[in-house]
């Protein structure tokens, strides 16, 4: 790295590297022991061997990052299956499409247990994932109303999970008018999704989240701005965005460096 330099190693990091076949082999022996188990305990095991051994270090961090801005547990999903299709989901994208990722994960099978989406029905809307989708996911507290939340639970009902897949519930899906962020139509789930991304505060909320994560705990206005700007002209797609934080000044300032401590993970 030191005699390639910044650029050609941040362009090597965001490049997929083939894996060794000595990696490959053990990655697929510890995913199987995982899933016929079903301890989660496995499941981390065949994570931690990711992390330390993959040929694409980055890819795992940023797994990492989805794994922590999409909240989850085993303790209620109660599934190492449905589990790992959701860490692998994060991995698919890790670099890619907020927008494609976004739309996966809110038909991902962890996700709707986790936010009990089976009680989201017709005449009786659950608003949790509606409200994470706002709070959590892609916009932060602030900016929306407690009526856009009532509105999207509505356009989520029926997404629903049957034989361990999502299953889009026709019969308890409510299809009447909603309004959601001011645009008022038979909205359902992906427009909603949609429509998050359209807020003003949808790229700088990620922003500020990456470059917490992977900077500075406190990154000024005017950098959060111009990641966000960023992000709104790839059109969400990450691995620009990216190469552009890491090639910054900002990254290499005397200001930032030491100024994230380890997760325990990183550690």
């Amino acid at each position: 790295a030191v005699s390639d330099g910044p650029a050609a190693t941040v362009d090597r990091l965001l490049a997929v590297q083939s894996e060794s076949d000595e990696f490959t082999g053990d990655d697929a022996t510890l995913r199987r022991l995982a899933l016929d188990s079903g301890n989660p305990a496995d499941l981390k095991a065949w994570w931690a061997h990711r992390l330390l051994e993959s040929a694409n270090p980055l890819a795992e961090k940023l797994t990492l990052f989805w794994h922590g801005h999409f909240a989850t547990s085993h303790v209620k999903v109660r599934s190492s299956e449905q589990m790992l299709a959701q860490n692998e989901l994060f991995r698919r994208h890790a670099w890619g499409s907020f927008r494609e990722l976004l739309h996966g994960v809110s038909r991902d099978v962890a996700m709707l247990v986790w936010l009990d989406s089976n009680s989201n029905r017709v005449r009786h809307a659950n608003e949790n994932f509606a409200r994470e989708l706002f709070e959590l996911f892609a916009l932060g507290v602030g900016h929306y109303s407690e009526q856009d939340i009532q509105q999207a639970a509505r356009a989520f009902t029926g997404w629903h999970v049957r034989k361990d897949q999502f299953w889009f519930n026709k019969l308890q899906h409510d299809t009447g008018e909603k309004t959601v962020f001011g645009q008022t139509k038979d909205l359902d789930g992906d427009d909603v999704v949609e429509l998050s991304l359209e807020q003003p505060a949808a790229a700088r909320f990620l922003a500020g989240k990456l470059l917490r994560f992977f900077v500075s705990p406190t990154p000024p206005d005017a950098a959060v701005d111009e990641v966000a700007a960023a992000l709104r002209a790839s059109d969400y797609q990450l691995q620009p965005v990216l190469r552009q934080v890491f090639t910054s000044a900002y990254f290499y300032s005397p200001e930032v460096r030491r100024s994230i401590i380890k997760s325990p993970a990183d550690l």
